[in-house]
């Protein structure tokens, strides 16, 4: 399996698109997307999944997002392009220089691309490990695989495992309200067990 790819390097999303209505009004925030790709790679359609408080916002994204990003369709098991969903954020800030930029940052940090955290025992804290995944029409994990290839196979098989039972993917849609299988990607990270308790 392969996950949906994106093409160009052009930004996504600059300051010059911020609406000045918006600026006058002091909004801002991180807006989370999805976008289905169809097996031609197309964009379909974009759902705002984390939402701003702003509705212009949370608009726009999807807006330009479906305009401005390329992708190359999602590979399925069967070795065929098959429908996928990209997830991302936009980030809607603005601030007089860079000293007033890191400081609002500190203050809002960005979204976390992590999906799901683990507490394991272990002498070694494994490395975050990226995964493709399909999630059927009513939301359930089916197959589901490191991207990096050399990933060891006992963290893939407890990243795997605890994922389909503990998160909850975004299922997904066309145009038409059909609901479809998707190839999607999912990021696990792991913590020791019992590490935010113990203080030296």
């Amino acid at each position: 399996m392969q996950p949906v790819g994106t093409r160009g390097h052009g930004a996504w999303f600059t300051s010059d698109d911020y609406p000045p209505s918006a600026l006058q009004k002091n909004e801002f925030g991180y807006v989370g997307f999805s976008i289905l790709i169809d097996p031609d790679g197309k964009s379909e359609k974009c759902d705002v999944i984390a939402p701003s408080a702003f509705r212009d916002l949370n608009d726009l994204s999807c807006s330009l997002a479906m305009r401005r990003v390329r992708f190359t369709p999602a590979i399925g098991s069967n070795g065929q392009p098959a429908y996928g969903l990209f997830r991302s954020w936009a980030s809607w800030m603005v601030a007089a220089d860079s000293v007033a930029m890191d400081r609002l940052m500190k203050l809002y940090p960005p979204p976390s691309n992590v999906d799901l955290t683990l507490f394991v025992r272990a002498a070694k804290l494994p490395d975050p490990i990226d995964l493709i995944i399909t999630v059927d029409a009513s939301g359930v994990i089916g197959e589901c695989q490191a991207k990096n290839s050399s990933a060891p196979a006992d963290i893939t098989q407890l990243a795997c495992e605890q994922l389909k039972s503990q998160w909850k993917p975004t299922t997904a849609a066309t145009v038409a309200g059909e609901a479809v299988q998707t190839v999607q990607t999912a990021r696990v990270d792991f913590r020791l067990d019992g590490a935010a308790t113990k203080q030296p």
